[in-house]
């Protein structure tokens, strides 16, 4: 949990994902359709993009 920053931060520090080539999110049942709505679309507009630099 955090936000796309901290969540990239997070990410960039883990030693086994540049030896990755997907990226699994799985998430809780229990949100509310907005927040599914801003967790996708952080993932496709933040995170996703600097995926490929890390």
């Amino acid at each position: 949990m955090g936000t796309s920053d901290e969540i990239l931060e997070r990410l960039r520090k883990d030693p086994v994902l540049p030896q990755m080539s997907e990226l699994r999110v799985e998430l809780p049942y229990n949100f509310a359709s907005d927040e599914y709505e801003q967790i996708l679309d952080d993932l496709a507009r933040r995170i996703a993009p600097d995926w490929d630099g890390m």
